[in-house]
C-alpha cells in the first residue's frame, strides 16, 4: 500500500520526460524549418549577435543597428552575448560551418532555453501542488501555449528571460515556503541580475520580487551566522550580476537621463530618421500625449474598459494564436477566452483557504499584468490608441504563475466527478489549441510558413 504513491510518482516523472522530450522534437523541428521572418524581430537579433560575435566584450553602435532600432550601447546584452560565444565555439570547432548553420544554432538555443523553462516549471508546481499528476499540468499547458511553441523555434531575448524570470519565481517559492533563506535569497538575486542583463522588461518583476522579499526578511529575521562555505559562492555570482545592472542602469540615468537610450541619445537626427521606430512615431505618434481625460472626451476607452473590450481579449489571443510578422488566429480562440473565464469563476468558489505559495504566485502574476497593462495603455495615450506594442508574449515571464494557479483551482474542484470532468476539458481544449493546430491546417495556412 505504501508503494503506490511512490510508483505514482515515478510515473509522473517518466510521463513529464515525455512530454519534455515531444516538447523539444516539436521546438527542435520547427526551428530547423520555419522560414525566416516569422518570429518577432528575428532578422534584428541576429543581425545584434552578430555584431556581438565579433569581439569579446560589447561592440559599438552600427548604422544596421540604428536603422533596424535596436542599440547596443546602454542596453541589455546577455542574450547577445551568449549566442555569439555560441557561434564562435561553433567557428571553432567548424570553421568552413556556412552562414545558415548559425542562425539554426541561434534558435536551437533558444528551444533548449523553453525545454529548461519547462523543467523549472514543473519544479515550481511540485512545490504548490500536491497531486504529483496535477504538477504535470501548467509545464503541458505551457507546452502547448502556440505563440510559445513558436517563439520558442525562433531567435530572440525573451525565451532566455522567460527562463530566468521562472527561476527567479521558484526561488521566491522555496523562501516563502521557509526553506534555507540566504542560499534561496542569493540564488534569487542572482536571476534576477541575470534577467535585468537579458531585457528591460524584467524590471517590474525585479521590483515585485524585491518587495516581496524585504516583507520575507523582516518577518523571518534570519541570522547571519549560517553562511559559511559554499554559501558564499551564490552571493559573489549574484553581487556580480547586481553590479552590473547598477552600473548599466545607473550610468543610463545618470549620462542619458533615462533606464535605456533610445535613437534621440545615441544617434544623430539623421540617422535616427532611418529607425523604424522614429519613423513609425513620425507617422503615427500624437504630437502631444493625450490625459486619460483627454482620451476619454475625444471617445477613446478609459482603462477599464479598455483592459475588459479589448486588452485582455488580444493578449489572449495573441498567445492562443501567432503573433510575428505572420498572423495566425485560433479557431479556438473564443473558447479559450470563455474557459479562463470560468476558471476563475471556478477559483473564488472552490479555493477557501489558499496556501502561501499561492498567495505569492498570484501577487506576482497580478502585479506584472497590471504593469504590462499600465505600460500599454500609456502607449496607446501617445499614438491615439492604434494597439502599438500589445504582445501576448509579453506576459511569458509570470505565465507559469497563471498556469500553475490553473492547476490549484482545477485540483481544488469537488466533487470528484467534477474535479476529473474539468481536467480532461482542459487537457483535451489545451492539446487541441496548441501545436496540433500545425497539422490540422497545414495544408490549409501553414504551407507557405515552413
Amino acid at each position: 500500500m505504501n508503494k503506490r504513491p511512490g510508483w505514482l510518482k515515478e510515473l509522473s516523472t517518466v510521463a513529464f520526460l515525455l512530454l519534455l522530450s515531444l516538447f523539444l522534437l516539436g521546438t527542435s523541428l520547427t526551428a530547423l524549418n520555419l522560414q525566416g521572418g516569422i518570429i518577432p524581430d528575428e532578422g534584428a537579433h541576429s543581425m545584434l549577435i552578430g555584431e556581438y560575435k565579433k569581439t569579446a566584450g560589447i561592440p559599438h553602435e552600427t548604422a544596421a543597428t540604428i536603422k533596424r532600432g535596436v542599440f547596443i550601447e546602454g542596453n541589455p546584452f546577455l542574450y547577445y552575448w551568449l549566442a555569439a560565444r555560441l557561434r564562435n565555439l561553433l567557428t571553432f570547432l567548424i570553421p568552413s560551418a556556412p552562414p545558415p548553420t548559425y542562425f539554426y544554432l541561434d534558435r536551437l538555443f533558444n528551444v533548449f532555453c523553453s525545454a529548461a523553462n519547462l523543467v523549472v516549471v514543473w519544479l515550481i508546481s511540485r512545490k504548490v501542488i500536491k497531486n504529483a499528476w496535477m504538477q504535470l499540468l501548467p509545464s503541458f499547458l505551457l507546452a502547448n501555449v502556440l505563440m510559445y511553441f513558436f517563439l520558442s523555434s525562433g531567435s530572440n531575448y525573451d525565451n532566455l528571460l522567460n527562463l530566468l524570470c521562472s527561476l527567479t519565481i521558484l526561488f521566491a517559492v522555496r523562501l516563502i515556503k521557509g526553506e534555507d533563506f540566504w542560499q534561496n535569497s542569493f540564488w534569487l538575486f542572482l536571476f534576477l541580475g541575470l534577467a535585468g542583463l537579458t531585457k528591460k522588461t524584467a524590471i517590474p518583476l525585479i521590483g515585485i520580487l524585491m518587495i516581496i522579499w524585504l516583507t520575507i526578511l523582516i518577518h523571518r529575521k534570519p541570522s547571519w551566522h549560517v553562511l559559511q562555505g559554499k554559501r558564499w559562492i551564490p552571493l559573489i555570482l549574484a553581487l556580480a550580476a547586481i553590479g552590473m545592472n547598477i552600473f548599466m542602469y545607473g550610468r543610463n540615468l545618470l549620462v542619458y537621463k533615462t533606464i535605456i537610450p533610445g535613437c534621440e541619445e545615441l544617434a544623430t537626427e539623421t540617422q535616427c530618421l532611418t529607425s523604424n521606430f522614429i519613423v513609425r512615431k513620425m507617422e503615427y505618434g500624437l504630437d502631444e500625449k493625450m490625459t486619460i481625460r483627454e482620451a476619454v472626451t475625444a471617445g477613446y476607452p478609459d482603462p477599464v474598459r479598455y483592459y475588459f473590450g479589448y486588452w485582455s481579449r488580444v493578449m489572449i489571443s495573441r498567445n492562443v494564436g501567432v503573433h510575428g510578422h505572420k498572423i495566425y488566429l485560433n479557431p479556438l480562440e473564443g473558447l479559450v477566452r470563455v474557459t479562463i473565464i470560468g476558471l476563475i469563476v471556478a477559483g473564488f468558489g472552490s479555493v477557501r483557504k489558499p496556501s502561501k505559495e499561492v498567495l505569492l504566485l498570484a501577487v506576482i502574476a497580478l502585479a506584472y499584468t497590471l504593469t504590462l497593462f499600465v505600460y500599454n495603455y500609456d502607449m496607446q495615450l501617445s499614438y491615439a490608441f492604434k494597439g502599438f506594442a500589445i504582445q501576448g508574449r509579453y506576459i511569458f515571464p509570470v505565465i507559469s504563475c497563471f498556469l500553475i494557479l490553473i492547476a490549484y483551482v482545477l485540483e481544488s474542484l469537488r466533487p470528484k466527478a467534477l474535479q476529473i470532468a474539468a481536467i480532461a476539458y482542459v487537457v483535451l481544449l489545451s492539446a487541441a489549441a496548441g501545436p496540433l493546430q500545425i497539422i490540422c491546417y497545414y495544408r490549409i495556412f501553414f504551407t507557405n510558413w515552413f
